[in-house]
C-alpha cells in the first residue's frame, strides 16, 4: 500500500462547484416562481440563499475546503435550512429546496456530531410546519414537502457513512504505515545487534590478547591474533552486507525463499564455531544424525538458528569468559533444535542477570535474547524459545517444527 493518502480522500472541487452552481440556478429559478408570493416569504428564501451562498464562500476561502464542516459551516447551513423550511409553504416549494440541499450538507459531515444533526433535523421540520401555518396548503403538498426533506435528510446519510467509510480507512492506512516502519526498525536494530555484538566482541578480545602479547614482547603470536582479528572483521563485514541485503530484499537476502538441504545449516553454524575457536575458546559441536537427512530446512529458519547461535556464542563469551561452551544441533523430520550450553559463572546462579531477560542490568545479552525470541516468532511456526539457567548451566534452547519440510523420496 502507498504511503500516500486514498484519492476519495483528497478535496473533491468538482462535486462541491456543482453543488453550489445548483444553488445559484436554483436562486434563477426562485425569481421566477416566487414573485407572487408574500413579502415575507420571498425575503425569508432570500436569507435561506444568502446564508447557503455565504456558506459556499467560506468553504472555498479557507485552508483546507472540503475536507471537514466547522462551526461556521454548521451555522450557515443549518440557518440556510431553517430559513428555506419557514418559506417553503409560501414560495410554491422552492425554500424546501433550499432547505433540503442545507440538511443534506449539515447531516453528512461527520465532523457533526450525530445528536447535533438529529436536532438540526427536526427543528427544521419544525420550521417547515410552522410555514404551514403561515401559508396553509393541502395535507398532500405538505407530505410532499415533508418528504423532500427527509430525501435531503437521506443524502446527508449517505455521504456521512462514505466520509467515515473514507476516514477509517485512512486511520488504517497510517496504523498499517506505522506497524510496517516499526517492523522495519525492529528488524535493523536486531540485524546490528546480532552483526556487531558477535563481531565487535570478538575483535575486542582478539585486540586485547594482541596488547597483552605485545607488552610480553611476544611479536609471532600477537601477529597471529592481529590477523585473526581480520577474519573477524571480513566476517563482520559479510554478514553486515547480508544484513542489509536481506533488509533491502529479504528473498534475495535469504530471509526468504526456498529451503536448503540442513548442510547449509550446519556449515553455518560451523562457521561461527570455528570463528569462536579462533579466539581461544573452548567450544564442543555436535550434529545429529550426522549424515544427510533428506530434509530441508527454510531459509528464514535457517537464519534464525544462525542467529540464535550467534548470540548464544556472544553470551558465553561476555558473561562466562574462559568457560567449554557446548552446541548441540539436532535435524529431526519434524522440527530442528538447537542447544547452546555453558558453565553459570559464581554469583550468577540466581542473580537474575540480563542473561535471563533483565533489560536494567549491565550489558547486551538481554536486548540479543529478545533479538532470539523476535526472529524466531516471526518464523509463525509454533518454535519455542528457553534461555535460563537449568543447574550449574545456562541453557539457550530453540525448537522450530518443520511442517512439510521433509522431501518426499
Amino acid at each position: 500500500m502507498p504511503d500516500t493518502p486514498p484519492a476519495s480522500l483528497r478535496p473533491r472541487w468538482g462535486g462541491r462547484l456543482a453543488l453550489n452552481l445548483a444553488v445559484l440556478g436554483l436562486a434563477t429559478f426562485w425569481t421566477v416562481r416566487v414573485a407572487g408570493a408574500p413579502g415575507w416569504a420571498r425575503a425569508v428564501v432570500g436569507v435561506a440563499l444568502a446564508l447557503w451562498l455565504a456558506r459556499a464562500v467560506h468553504d472555498a476561502v479557507r485552508a483546507h475546503p472540503g475536507g471537514t464542516t466547522d462551526r461556521t459551516d454548521l451555522v450557515l447551513a443549518a440557518g440556510s435550512a431553517l430559513a428555506g423550511a419557514l418559506a417553503a409553504s409560501a414560495s410554491d416549494g422552492v425554500g424546501s429546496l433550499v432547505a433540503a440541499v442545507a440538511l443534506a450538507v449539515v447531516v453528512g459531515s461527520p465532523a457533526v456530531p450525530a445528536t447535533t444533526a438529529a436536532v438540526v433535523g427536526l427543528l427544521t421540520v419544525a420550521a417547515l410546519g410552522v410555514g404551514a401555518l403561515l401559508a396553509p396548503l393541502s395535507p398532500v403538498a405538505f407530505l410532499s414537502l415533508l418528504t423532500g426533506l427527509a430525501l435531503g435528510a437521506l443524502a446527508g446519510l449517505g455521504v456521512r457513512q462514505a466520509r467515515t467509510a473514507q476516514q477509517q480507512r485512512a486511520l488504517v492506512h497510517e496504523q498499517e504505515v506505522a506497524l510496517r516502519d516499526e517492523a522495519v526498525r525492529v528488524a535493523l536494530a536486531r540485524d546490528l545487534h546480532d552483526v556487531l555484538a558477535h563481531s565487535l566482541g570478538g575483535i575486542v578480545v582478539q585486540l586485547d590478547a594482541v596488547q597483552a602479547q605485545l607488552e610480553a614482547g611476544d611479536v609471532a603470536p600477537a601477529a597471529e591474533r592481529v590477523g585473526k582479528a581480520r577474519e573477524l572483521a571480513a566476517l563482520g563485514l559479510r554478514d553486515a552486507r547480508g544484513a542489509v541485503a536481506a533488509l533491502r530484499d529479504p528473498v534475495q537476502g535469504g530471509e526468504r525463499g526456498p529451503g536448503q538441504e540442513v548442510a547449509a545449516l550446519r556449515d553455518a553454524v560451523r562457521d561461527l564455531v570455528a570463528a569462536e575457536r579462533s579466539l581461544g575458546a573452548t567450544v564442543g559441536l555436535r550434529t545429529r544424525p550426522p549424515g544427510a537427512t533428506g530434509v530441508t530446512v527454510p531459509a528464514d529458519v535457517t537464519t534464525a538458528l544462525v542467529r540464535a547461535t550467534q548470540e548464544a556464542l556472544t553470551n558465553a563469551r561476555l558473561h562466562a569468559p574462559g568457560a567449554p561452551v557446548e552446541v548441540a544441533l539436532r535435524t529431526g523430520p519434524d522440527d530442528v533444535r538447537l542447544t547452546v550450553a555453558n558453565p553459570l559463572p559464581l554469583g550468577l546462579e540466581h542473580s537474575g542477570s540480563d542473561r535471563v531477560g533483565d533489560q536494567g542490568s549491565a550489558g547486551i545479552g538481554g536486548y540479543g535474547l529478545r533479538g532470539v525470541r523476535e526472529r524466531v516468532d516471526a518464523l509463525d511456526r509454533g518454535a519455542t524459545v528457553r534461555a535460563e539457567p537449568v543447574g550449574d548451566r545456562f541453557v539457550v534452547d530453540v525448537v522450530v517444527p518443520l511442517d512439510g519440510a521433509r522431501e518426499d523420496r
